[in-house]
């Protein structure tokens, strides 16, 4: 018997010989104290009782412990494969349009965004293209995630394509729902009322901090800030709907999210959104399109005070009561996926991830034709396959590599940033699951 490779210590938390023990697998936690910790590096020498015996048998059970290499390896590969092949759900992005009626100055489709709109004949054709991946994968469950643009400009192609797969589930007898990614401008009550005849479980709005920076950072076409209309409007949808709320941050807007979730909790939302996160202003495609061939792009994801701003913010929603995500989770790869998943843009076109939308070299085919390419079908975190963080980033983003190096199988790896994530929201999720159990 041996260590796993996919496991780490968190040191002397939550006490002083005491220490988190992490399986990246398996995402399960257990503290150990310095002795059995000791006993755990030693292997597969060992030398304890019966009491260490039973011990490392429950381990074993969690995924910590390994027989052998080969049993290692077999792990990893069933892992990966069971991530990329699972069927039992269908998970479709439809953009319903390339338009949208704000003008965020960091907008990641900058040089996408027009007056492109999904029209009733390819909102039916996507009907039944996504019927035919349901039946095709004999899945049980249909989850639609509509995107642009913004989709609620586009609410007649939105209404075809929900009420649409929403009869083709009832009559198989299949679990059907969807969400919206708005930026929350028109979703008015009445909009949540008419959307939840058709499927509508949540929606994901965004709010890049409190008031004025927020209005700077989103604002309407015609230059007027959103910031009221949204939050009216999430106040009232987190009574029918789940509702998360995100917010991108750069240093000019950092400072205000404290002040952001102390007026949404002044308005009562801690218990009543589904969730909070928080991510940091990117890198766009236009970014990437600027630079010299074979130059390379900064990774905001690969800088320590970026880590720390997203602990940091997590932390706070934690203490202020809000739900937030789960910290330590996994990233699986779209481009790598099968054709379970996918996302469908306003002109029937599909791409395996949705951020490369709108750049029609990474199309993986159309509704009309069928997909003809699975993006990347190389086992790409075989590269990585000794790193104990590879359970978690997986292949990593490719849409990250694209940005970085303009090389979608190129390796962008952000070791040492991820180490400081895992090992600070490992704490955090021990913290707060301890508060809740008192």
């Amino acid at each position: 018997m041996m260590r796993s490779k996919y496991t780490l210590f968190v040191e002397e938390y939550p006490e002083a010989g005491k220490h988190l023990f992490f399986c990246t697998r398996t995402q399960a936690m257990v503290v150990v104290d310095e002795e059995l910790k000791q006993t755990l590096n030693a292997l597969p020498a060992f030398s304890g009782g019966k009491r260490t015996a039973d011990a490392l048998a429950t381990l074993s059970g969690m995924g910590f412990l390994v027989q052998n290499e080969a049993e290692e390896n077999t792990n990893i590969a069933r892992y990966f494969d069971a991530l990329k092949s699972n069927t039992a759900r269908i998970d479709a992005t439809v953009l319903t349009t390339y338009a949208c009626n704000f003008a965020c100055p960091y907008c990641v489709e900058n040089g996408v965004k027009a007056a492109v709109h999904m029209d009733a004949k390819t909102a039916a054709r996507t009907v039944a293209y996504i019927s035919d991946r349901v039946q095709e994968h004999g899945a049980e469950k249909l989850f639609v995630s509509f995107y642009g643009g913004e989709p609620l400009l586009n609410l007649k192609a939105l209404r075809i394509v929900a009420e649409g797969l929403k009869g083709y589930c009832g009559i198989h007898g299949l679990d059907f729902s969807f969400g919206i990614t708005t930026n929350g401008a028109l979703l008015t009550p009445g909009v949540v009322d008419d959307l939840l005849e058709y499927g509508l479980k949540g929606v994901k709005v965004t709010l890049d901090g409190f008031g004025e920076f927020h209005n700077r950072k989103r604002p309407f076409a015609n230059g007027k800030g959103s910031f009221t209309t949204i939050v009216e409007n999430v106040y009232h949808a987190v009574e029918k709907i789940d509702v998360d709320v995100g917010g991108n941050f750069d240093e000019e807007n950092i400072e205000s999210f404290p002040r952001l979730l102390d007026y949404l909790k002044g308005l009562g939302l801690e218990k009543k959104l589904h969730r909070v996160r928080f991510n940091p202003i990117s890198e766009t495609p236009q970014d990437r399109v600027r630079l010299p061939i074979n130059s390379e792009l900064n990774c905001v994801y690969a800088e320590p005070s970026t880590a720390e701003h997203l602990v940091n913010l997590r932390r706070l929603a934690l203490e202020k009561g809000f739900p937030v995500d789960p910290g330590v989770g996994v990233n699986a790869c779209g481009m790598t996926a099968n054709s379970a998943v996918f996302t469908v843009d306003p002109k029937g076109k599909i791409f395996k991830c949705p951020a490369f939308v709108g750049h029609a070299e990474f199309a993986a085919g159309t509704i009309f034709t069928g997909e003809t390419s699975s993006g990347s079908a190389e086992e790409l975190w075989q590269r990585c396959r000794d790193c104990p963080y590879v359970p978690l980033c997986g292949e990593g983003c490719q849409f990250g590599s694209y940005l970085r190096y303009g090389d979608i199988s190129r390796l962008n790896c952000r070791k040492e940033f991820i180490e400081y994530m895992v090992r600070e929201n490992l704490k955090l999720n021990y913290q707060f699951r301890q508060n809740k159990s008192r």
